[in-house]
């Protein structure tokens, strides 16, 4: 059995999107892939014929995939999880350690023992034991007052 041109892009179509969805994301492969299936259904209807055209069409779909959806797709992205960790925020910790401004210290939140650091605005120095609010994340760092 010997596939066509047309079943070619469409094949190329779903294997470009199926690598974009279950093994490489965020590199582009939806829009190269959403180009070759736009170039295979144009070709279904006997829009475009010639390998010079099908090149042509192809890479002109897929950039115009890529100008109508790059901005959606990056929004998305950003917004999905604008601030992790965000449900530890406003919670107690206790402190392991006693803080100072500009000093680590350690904490201990949900039994789970992480580094702490004084925010800004809190009382200096803090106890060792006392209790703290969680008041920002900062990489694996707890920013307690």
């Amino acid at each position: 059995m010997e596939l066509t041109h047309e079943q070619i892009w469409f094949l190329a179509g779903a294997i470009l999107l199926s690598l974009e969805f279950l093994v490489a994301s965020n590199i582009g492969f939806i829009f190269v892939g959403l180009g070759a299936l736009t170039l295979g259904f144009l070709m279904s209807f006997g829009v475009v014929e010639s390998v010079l055209w099908q090149w042509i069409v192809f890479l002109g779909s897929s950039l115009a995939w890529a100008g109508l959806l790059w901005k959606r797709m990056r929004n998305w992205q950003q917004n999905k999880n604008p601030k992790p960790y965000k449900d530890m925020i406003g919670q107690s910790a206790v402190l392991l350690s006693a803080l100072k401004q500009g000093e680590q210290g350690e904490a201990k939140w949900s039994g789970v023992t992480m580094k702490a650091r004084l925010h800004p605005e809190a009382a200096s120095p803090a106890k060792e034991g006392a209790e703290v609010e969680i008041v920002e994340i900062q990489g694996n760092m707890l920013i307690v007052k």
